[in-house]
């Protein structure tokens, strides 16, 4: 994927979780293209490593904080108590207008993600963004994911654990059926 197809997935993926109603803090945008590359099959550009909270990416972050300098993403600050969200601005919402056909072909998927995630909360997103890190990453199934998500993530309860997991097999097996 070049750095064009890239950039215009990123910007595709955050007015998708906005039109969605998601925060679209940082995480949800680390949390999201994790589980458009791990669960939907599409090769991103970014590495994800577990981080913090969960899936993170470094690349990412600095992608984003490069489009924030050059005045493609603008950063809202609605809540105090919370993170800033993330915004296109005009001249990214024209590149994307200008360059439809670098995602048409994802375009389907990135909805999905940003249905699966809608608005959910930033400690939602760690569980069940690290539950698939566990499936996809450390090829684990069954009650060892949730085992290893506790082990990972020790603030995480086990009924959360398997809740994440629960969830996560039903997005896995949803995208099987409809593949």
């Amino acid at each position: 994927m070049t750095n064009k197809e890239n950039l215009a997935l990123l910007f595709k993926m955050i007015e998708n979780l906005r039109e969605a109603g998601n925060w679209t803090g940082e995480t949800s945008i680390h949390k999201a293209l994790y589980i458009l590359q791990k669960l939907m099959g599409v090769s991103v550009k970014y590495e994800f490593t577990l981080y913090l909270h969960g899936p993170f990416s470094f690349d990412l972050r600095e992608d984003l904080s490069r489009c924030i300098a050059y005045n493609l993403i603008q950063l809202e600050f609605d809540a105090p108590k919370y993170g800033p969200k993330h915004k296109l601005t005009d001249a990214a919402q024209a590149f994307l207008k200008n360059n439809q056909d670098l995602t048409k072909d994802y375009d389907e998927k990135i909805k999905k993600v940003c249905e699966l995630i809608n608005t959910s909360t930033v400690v939602s997103l760690e569980k069940l963004a690290t539950a698939l890190y566990v499936i996809k990453e450390l090829n684990l199934s069954g009650d060892a994911v949730a085992d290893k998500l506790c082990e990972l993530k020790l603030h995480i309860g086990r009924n959360e654990a398997f809740d994440a997991v629960e969830k996560v097999n039903k997005w896995i097996n949803e995208v099987e059926e409809a593949s």
